[in-house]
């Protein structure tokens, strides 16, 4: 309605610019005057020609170089523009529209100290560019988009803006372009200190993460294909006069379960949370090589919970999950935890992801423990923000036999960590 108006008005003061040459050139006579007249109207054509010059016969696309990737990569973002009318342009304003999810930029081991110096991750990402077309009908450019933040990002439209040579009549026009990109989290390197193992009957509670132990023999048997070579025994290879492989007992698999502390709180890190994530992501990376089962129980506004069997569909939405979740809900973790242990499996590996501790966590963490084979739990916090009692409550839970693991930017900045399970 406003750009209506403007045009309008725009409208109205050409005729009235119009209307006073002719009159002067009427009433006045002479060369001069008739002269101004003359050389106005090519102008005047020009202009209303701008004026009423229709953008949105445009033809705007985008193209990504890619439409899936991880948090830290960059793509570059390609812009075409096609116009059919000829007309002289002097010059064009192109914009790229995209979400707010965009303005953030990727913490990488190079800038970890934001656990320690912000709670935010935003970066002023614009991309604006003047071009000159002239005569030209097609126009096409590349921009490139760096440290992209994890998310499933979305660009909306392309705004272009032109005008005449005078600065008269200015135009803009905003084409719908919708394009999408999903950014994966990064992937850490992940070395594990220590892994109980046993199988005798009886022991303490005890789990596995790897597909075969390779140190009890149970017997032999023939050979088969994918058999490693180290597996074959000699002497009852040459006994028999055929190739027969060790057999190996079977460990009994543990499922592996991950809880993610997604609550939005007041004095919330972000680049913390997003430390988690990367977490969550290396560890369900590490452990699909593991005929382990693993699920996931994300604990926010809403609780999303991916069970330990999980078929190909559901892994591929527990992956775009850890891609799109991000801290909402102000109930309290260690409440929300209690309401979902009953619908936790029992006895299984379980992994918790938090931001902070307190002795509501604690008491959450004790009932865990009770219902499962072993808990490990990933404090992700700076140094500087680690206080004394958080000290005390990492050694209460190492009492009771839990394993905790604080993730500082220290830790972080590693290619590779080493963590205990």
């Amino acid at each position: 309605m406003k750009g209506s108006l403007r045009l309008l008005l725009k409208l109205v003061q050409l005729i009235l610019l119009f209307s006073l040459l002719f009159s002067y050139a009427m009433f006045q006579g002479g060369f001069v005057s008739w002269f101004l007249l003359y050389a106005f109207i090519p102008i005047l054509i020009y202009l209303l020609t701008v004026m009423l010059y229709p953008l949105r016969t445009w033809n705007v696309s985008r193209n990504l170089s890619k439409d899936i990737t991880r948090a830290g990569k960059d793509i570059e973002v390609t812009i075409i523009l096609e116009r059919k009318l000829w007309i002289p342009l002097p010059y064009l304003i192109i914009e790229d529209c995209y979400n707010a999810s965009l303005q953030e930029t990727y913490q990488s081991k190079h800038n970890l100290a934001r656990l320690t110096e912000s709670k935010e991750l935003n970066k002023n990402r614009q991309f604006k560019r003047v071009v000159f077309p002239m005569f030209k009908r097609k126009l096409h450019f590349t921009y490139k988009l760096t440290d992209l933040p994890r998310g499933e990002h979305q660009f909306q439209a392309v705004r272009i803006k032109t005008g005449d040579f005078f600065g008269f009549v200015t135009k803009s026009y905003i084409f719908e372009c919708v394009n999408r990109i999903v950014v994966y989290p990064q992937e850490k390197g992940i070395s594990m200190k220590k892994e109980q193992n046993s199988f005798e009957e009886g022991v303490a509670p005890v789990y596995s993460l790897r597909s075969k132990n390779e140190h009890v023999v149970t017997g032999v048997r023939e050979y088969m294909s994918g058999d490693r070579f180290s597996w074959i025994d000699w002497k009852s290879s040459a006994r028999k006069q055929m190739i027969m492989t060790k057999q190996f007992e079977q460990e009994k698999t543990t499922d592996v379960f991950f809880i993610l502390d997604a609550c939005d709180k007041k004095e919330l890190n972000q680049a913390a949370f997003e430390t988690n994530v990367e977490l969550v992501n290396s560890f369900v990376t590490l452990f699909e090589n593991k005929v382990s089962n693993i699920g996931l129980l994300g604990l926010g506004l809403k609780n999303v919970y991916f069970s330990p069997q999980q078929v190909g569909a559901e892994k591929r939405l527990l992956h775009h999950y850890l891609a799109t979740v991000q801290p909402d809900g102000d109930k309290a973790f260690a409440d929300q935890l209690v309401e979902q242990i009953k619908r936790m499996p029992i006895n299984l590996v379980v992994i918790l992801f938090l931001t902070d501790l307190n002795q509501g966590i604690i008491t959450a963490l004790k009932q865990v423990q009770q219902r499962n084979k072993h808990v490990t739990l990933f404090l992700t916090k700076s140094s500087k923000d680690l206080s004394e009692e958080d000290q005390r409550m990492i050694q209460q839970l190492r009492v009771i036999g839990m394993m905790v693991n604080v993730c500082t930017e220290e830790v972080m900045k590693q290619d590779q960590i080493e963590v205990s399970m």
